[in-house]
């Protein structure tokens, strides 16, 4: 079955400053793929001295395998969630990030496909489209 996600946006005012909006950002009806694909990272802010979650990246076929879900593991600050939400005063660069994170998103899939294709011995053709087993 081909690998699939889908994504959901929804854009709203940010209630703590006036001139901001808010960009949610989630992933659901995941097929062979997790749907926690972001990275975000759980660091500690000095100001009000409490945690913050900061979206890092799109995952990484390793990260997916590596990091845990939802919480930061073991001798890491790093963690993969299924939802980020992001701020800014621009709506038309939340619109730009929205679609390098679908596209991030998409070469995430197609990673994870080419991975599928490869067997542990052979040799393979490599295109920037496809990867396929030579005989």
């Amino acid at each position: 079955m081909a690998l699939s996600i889908k994504i959901h946006q929804e854009l709203s005012d940010y209630t703590q400053d006036s001139q901001s909006q808010k960009l949610r950002i989630w992933t659901t009806d995941a097929v062979d793929v997790t749907p926690a694909v972001f990275i975000l990272q759980r660091v500690l802010n000095k100001r009000t001295n409490k945690t913050d979650n900061t979206f890092a990246a799109i995952a990484t076929p390793a990260q997916l395998e590596d990091l845990q879900e939802n919480t930061p593991g073991p001798g890491t600050t790093y963690y993969r969630a299924s939802e980020i939400t992001l701020v800014g005063r621009v709506p038309e660069d939340l619109a730009v990030i929205f679609q390098s994170i679908v596209y991030e998103v998409r070469s995430l899939l197609r990673d994870l496909q080419a991975q599928q294709a490869l067997t542990p011995n052979g040799s393979f053709i490599v295109t920037p489209t496809s990867v396929t087993a030579s005989t």
